[in-house]
Parts: C-alpha cells; sequence; structure tokens
C-alpha cells in the first residue's frame, strides 16, 4: 500500500469514499496536488480506483484542469486510469 501525505489521496488509495468526500468539501485545494513520484493527482488515482462518478464530479469541480493532466512515463489522462481499471464495466 502506497502512504502519500496528502491525505485526500490516502483516503482515496483506502477507497474510503466517505473521508474523500469529506475532506474535498473541507481542502478542495487538495484535488490539485501531485500525490506521487510519477505526478498522479487525485483525479487519476480515484479513477485507477474505480471511485464513484459522485468522487469523480466532486474532484473535477475542485480542479477542473485535471481531466487534461498527464501524468506517468506514458503521459496518461485520468479517463486512461478509469478504462484500464474496468470501472465502468457493470457486474
Amino acid at each position: 500500500e502506497i502512504v502519500h501525505t496528502n491525505p485526500l489521496s490516502d483516503a482515496i488509495s483506502r477507497h474510503d469514499w466517505q473521508a474523500a468526500s469529506k475532506i474535498l468539501k473541507s481542502k478542495p485545494s487538495l484535488a490539485k496536488a501531485t500525490s506521487s513520484c510519477d505526478g498522479m493527482i487525485p483525479l487519476h488515482l480515484a479513477c485507477d480506483a474505480g471511485a464513484p462518478e459522485k468522487i469523480i464530479k466532486k474532484l473535477l469541480a475542485a480542479h477542473p484542469q485535471a481531466a487534461h493532466t498527464k501524468c506517468g512515463e506514458l503521459s496518461r489522462l485520468p479517463i486512461h486510469y478509469h478504462l484500464a481499471s474496468n470501472a465502468g464495466t457493470p457486474s
């Protein structure tokens, strides 16, 4: 498990959506914080973790430019992480 210095990223990594929502409400600026060595921001992490739509919307509201932020060696956008995680695939 990766431990982040950003409490929002920590909550997302733990799939603790309630905590992530509360943190976003109290400190929306954390949505802009790079949280790992490869440049991932909370939106990348949330998309990779299969976060609920309401969390994705809150992250985008707090940092709209995040949708266009690339990270990693492959310069992936958050949507790439979402697609790779199969978050949109029904069970």
